[in-house]
C-alpha cells in the first residue's frame, strides 16, 4: 500500500515540476552544445586553424560556463531524488505508527505523541486536551469519521 502511494505522489511530484524538468532539459542540452564547441576548437587548434591564445580563451570560457551549468544541474536534480527519498522514509515510519508506538520505548512514545500534538497536552486525570492538533492527523481522523459514520435506517410511513 505504502509503495502505491509513493509511486502515485512520485508521478504527481514529477507532474507538478515540469518546469524544473524543463530546466534539466535545456542545461543538459546546453551543456552537451558547450562541450562541442569545445572540442571544435580542441580539433583547429590542432589542426592549427585556430592559435593557441584563441583556444585557451574559447577553453576558459566554455569550462567556465560548464562548470556553472553542472552546479545548476546538480541542485536541480538533488532536489527530486530528496524529495522521494524523503516522502518513503516518513511513510514507512507512518504505516506502522500503531506498532512503533507498541514497541517502542519511552522516546519513541514521547515522538509520536509530540508529532501528533505539537502544543502542549493538557492532562487533568480524567480528560486531555490540546489546543492544537497536528492537521495531517486533523485531515486523517475527519476522513475517517466520514468513512465509518454508521448509517441509521429511515423510517418509511405506508
Amino acid at each position: 500500500m505504502v509503495y502505491v502511494f509513493l509511486e502515485a505522489f512520485v508521478k504527481d511530484f514529477n507532474n507538478k515540476t515540469r518546469a524544473q524538468n524543463t530546466d534539466l532539459t535545456i542545461i543538459i542540452v546546453e551543456i552537451n552544445a558547450l562541450n562541442k564547441r569545445y572540442q571544435n576548437a580542441l580539433l583547429k587548434n590542432a589542426d592549427g586553424e585556430m592559435a593557441d591564445d584563441d583556444f585557451q580563451e574559447v577553453k576558459k570560457l566554455t569550462k567556465g560556463k560548464i562548470e556553472v551549468l553542472e552546479r545548476r544541474l546538480n541542485d536541480l536534480a538533488v532536489v527530486g531524488t530528496e524529495i522521494k527519498d524523503l516522502v518513503a522514509s516518513t511513510l514507512k515510519k507512518v504505516a506502522n505508527i500503531d506498532r512503533r508506538y507498541e514497541n517502542g520505548d519511552i522516546e519513541e512514545k514521547r515522538l509520536i505523541v509530540s508529532s501528533i500534538f505539537p502544543d502542549y497536552l493538557e492532562l487533568d486525570g480524567v480528560q486531555h486536551r490540546t489546543r492544537r492538533l497536528n492537521p495531517a492527523i486533523a485531515l486523517n481522523y475527519e476522513k475517517n469519521n466520514k468513512f465509518q459514520k454508521k448509517n441509521k435506517g429511515t423510517s418509511l410511513n405506508f
